[in-house]
């Protein structure tokens, strides 16, 4: 089995790790980008608890200059 790690934007505490999973699966289901994804820590509680509450999914916030670029 080969495994390839992406260049992606890593955590910078102890405690989000489980919405940087949650917020790469859901670019990958959107056909987003990884590897261009740079979140803003700050604001992916909310929406990741509202797309829960709501039982639907959203991508994550990014920075405001970032495009959605499709793969």
């Amino acid at each position: 089995m080969l495994y390839k790690y992406a260049n992606v934007m890593q955590q910078i505490d102890s405690s989000s790790c489980g919405l940087f999973t949650i917020s790469y699966a859901t670019n990958i289901t959107f056909g987003i980008d990884t590897k261009k994804s740079k979140y803003i820590l700050s604001q992916m509680r909310l929406p990741f608890r509202n797309n829960i509450n709501n039982n639907i999914i959203y991508p994550f916030p990014k920075y405001p200059n970032q495009q959605q670029q499709q793969r």
